[in-house]
């Protein structure tokens, strides 16, 4: 009898738990990237030659500039240019990049992860916020394999 009431009890815990929207918060959460994702400027004279990631072009990059740190998502997603990688990162790291694309206008920047540059944009103005996109006509597999290389999956 008393084994019935304990599996009555946790089933309407359960119940309670999905009706309420709390399951979400029991899950797992997504583990935290463990590949830096590092930010360079594109230079003309000394600096480290870098692969992009189709190993079709080598790449000038001076030192890191910025580390994103505390991503908080890192996904491949469909947007209407194609396929992306969308990275969410906190308020700091934000205000950091932020600083660091407005200082560098009209010059070209690197996103490297592990020794790769996965995507080398042209900064345009300055990008603000908590998170970025990556593009590079990406197929479907190919932002999927980034944001996992990303993770460290």
């Amino acid at each position: 009898m008393i084994a019935d009431v304990r599996a009555l009890v946790v089933a309407v815990v359960a119940v309670v738990l999905l009706s309420t929207g709390c399951a979400a918060a029991a899950q797992k959460a997504p583990a935290p990237p463990s590949k830096p994702v590092t930010i360079h400027l594109v230079v003309d004279g000394d600096g480290t030659r870098l692969p992009d990631r189709k190993k079709t072009t080598d790449y000038l990059v001076g030192p890191a500039l910025l580390t994103l740190e505390n991503l908080e998502r890192v996904e491949a997603e469909l947007d209407e240019a194609g396929w992306v990688v969308q990275l969410d990162y906190s308020a700091d790291t934000g205000r950091r990049f932020a600083e660091l694309t407005a200082a560098n206008v009209n010059r070209q920047l690197a996103i490297v992860v592990d020794g790769v540059v996965v995507s080398a944009p042209l900064i345009v103005e300055p990008i603000a916020g908590e998170s970025l996109q990556i593009g590079g006509n990406f197929t479907q597999a190919e932002a999927e394999e980034l944001a996992g290389n990303i993770r460290g999956s």
